[in-house]
């Protein structure tokens, strides 16, 4: 662990903490409440103060800082620990615990040490993560999580809802929803808001990785990558997640495997105003799904679609880029959109979407980019290379017996 609690970590401390210091005590509230603004559930007062504190963050610094510490995790070759028995260590630092665990069984729970941990490194064995893994936050500049093996489940601790049991929705984590939609933004498994987020699964093992928004490589002013290096995974969440991002970098990178990523809304490779979300898969049999909204279809309209209001959702996913129009917004002010991008190198696939998805651009660039095998592709309305208001879009098969 003294590799990674060395220079780089701390270092990336230090710089996240440099690059956010233009948000003052007054601004904080709103800089907290920043990705539901992107999202669409809340209103943010868009003032001078604001947008000059927003322009001040330095995104790019942090960017350096996480190629920095990533490199410095590569570089250790954490795998040849892999299985090791050992008796767990749980130090506090000033930043956050310091987690180290063996290769059993562990589940990890809220209230312990690993629940915002600064650093989590576990050698092995089918875990059970109950707690945010890898998940920065304006309160915790850097978190990094390593699981070097085991069939894993990355989730939190479930407190259902009446409304959670429509469409393809998930368990409700003590939120709530409003109008069905999820409340919950807590960020987690590689979630970047305000800071640097990594988390790793080494493992080849299946894993399943479950959530509700901001989550999955997610970065909001800020760093989030999920990387897992193998097996037949399942991603679950409902916004914002699966390699998304606004003002940062979000990264869901997945190695082999036949894997399925389900959601709503802002995701699967989903790029908001000054930034790039990407979904990389480089093999396997994969399954992307992002629920249509058509109830004919079994759909569930939870982010409803302008399109085909009770017939859709606004997916903004599956390599899509988005901005907001100026005159969306009470100040009138438009935000030119990012970069969002799905890459799926190999393998027979099937993409299911709705509104907006399947490489799109509404006001940014999106881009789908599928290197072969016989796919299968579904959607409703701006999808496969679509573009409106000023948007752009590159839907690039490469080759196979596909349906379209």
């Amino acid at each position: 662990g003294s590799c990674l609690w060395g220079s780089d970590h701390l270092g990336a401390v230090a710089e996240t903490i440099a690059a956010r210091a233009a948000i003052g005590p007054t601004l904080e509230n709103r800089f907290d409440g920043f990705p539901s603004w992107i999202i669409g559930s809340r209103r943010l007062s868009l003032d001078d103060a604001f947008l000059t504190a927003l322009d001040a963050v330095d995104v790019a610094r942090m960017t350096t800082a996480a190629v920095h510490l990533a490199t410095a995790i590569e570089l250790a070759k954490l795998e040849r620990f892999k299985g090791q028995e050992l008796a767990a260590v749980e130090v506090d630092t000033p930043f956050g615990a310091l987690v180290l665990h063996g290769a059993g069984k562990d589940s990890y729970l809220p209230g312990s040490k690993a629940d915002g941990a600064s650093l989590l490194l576990d050698l092995g064995g089918d875990d059970v993560y109950r707690v945010p893994t890898g998940a920065a936050s304006p309160a915790r500049p850097v978190s990094v999580s390593i699981d070097l093996g085991g069939k894993d489940l990355y989730g939190y601790v479930e407190k259902k809802v009446a409304d959670d049991a429509v469409g393809s929705r998930q368990p409700s984590d003590g939120s709530g929803r409003s109008g069905g939609r999820t409340n919950s933004r807590v960020g987690r498994q590689g979630s970047g808001h305000l800071g640097i987020g990594l988390s790793y699964d080494l493992g080849l093992e299946d894993d399943e990785y479950h959530s509700l928004a901001m989550s999955q490589g997610m970065g909001v002013l800020g760093v989030g990558v999920l990387f897992d290096a193998g097996g037949n995974d399942q991603y679950t969440s409902e916004t914002l997640s699966q390699g998304a991002a606004g003002f940062g970098l979000g990264l869901l990178l997945d190695r082999a495997g036949d894997d399925r990523y389900l959601g709503y809304n802002e995701l699967q490779g989903f790029g908001f105003t000054q930034g790039v979300g990407a979904l990389v898969d480089l093999a396997g049999k994969d399954r992307y799904f992002a629920d249509p909204g058509d109830p004919a279809l079994g759909g569930d309209p939870l982010y409803a679609s302008a399109q085909l209001p009770g017939k859709g959702n606004t997916t903004m996913g599956q390599g899509c880029g988005y901005g907001r129009r100026w005159d969306s917004v009470p100040e009138k002010l438009g935000f030119i959109g990012g970069l969002g991008l799905l890459r799926d190198a190999a393998g027979d696939d099937a993409y299911t979407g709705s509104v907006f998805a399947q490489g799109c651009g509404f006001l940014g660039f999106g881009a789908l980019l599928e290197g072969g095998g016989n796919d299968t592709y579904e959607g409703l309305w701006y999808v496969q290379g679509a573009t409106a208001h000023m948007g752009l879009a590159l839907f690039h098969e490469a080759a196979g017996d596909d349906r379209l």
